[in-house]
């Protein structure tokens, strides 16, 4: 079957996030395809709705 290659092409390079002197996310590279699906994990206050805030804008 062929990948569904409809949507956006997300590049990430370099992504880093501090909230005061904590550092959530440091030097983050991502690349998701359009088609492709992506599971976000990881413990709690790990930075997982900082990162997804952060695609949304």
């Amino acid at each position: 079957m062929k990948p569904d290659t409809r949507g956006a092409d997300l590049k990430v390079r370099g992504l880093s996030k501090t909230f005061g002197k904590q550092q959530v996310l440091h030097n983050l590279d991502l690349d998701i395809s359009p088609g492709e699906f992506v599971a976000v994990v990881g413990r709690s206050g790990c930075g997982k709705s900082t990162l997804l805030r952060l695609f949304a804008g």
